[in-house]
């Protein structure tokens, strides 16, 4: 993102880039942004594919494969709040 961030400063006239960070931070930025998926609460996609018929979560070919730990805590929660059943 900070790359492209710079392309955009100059893209009509001449332009500078300011960064609110030091090198060093910028080295231990990661190459790109960790898939939503990989990051966000899995019970509302869990509840979607159960509805669909999709029973086997856990081997559905995710684009971006969550950990199994989110898959499995949304279906725990998912059961504790009644909507899904055994």
């Amino acid at each position: 993102m900070a790359i492209q961030r710079a392309g955009r400063a100059g893209r009509t006239q001449e332009g500078k880039v300011y960064r609110l960070y030091t090198e060093a931070m910028y080295e231990t930025f990661l190459d790109s942004r960790i898939p939503d998926i990989q990051r966000c609460n899995m019970e509302s996609t869990t509840l979607d594919l159960v509805s669909l018929g999709i029973d086997d979560i856990f081997n559905f070919p995710f684009l971006d494969m969550p950990d199994d730990f989110s898959l499995n805590e949304s279906m725990i929660h998912l059961q504790e709040l009644g909507a899904l059943d055994e």
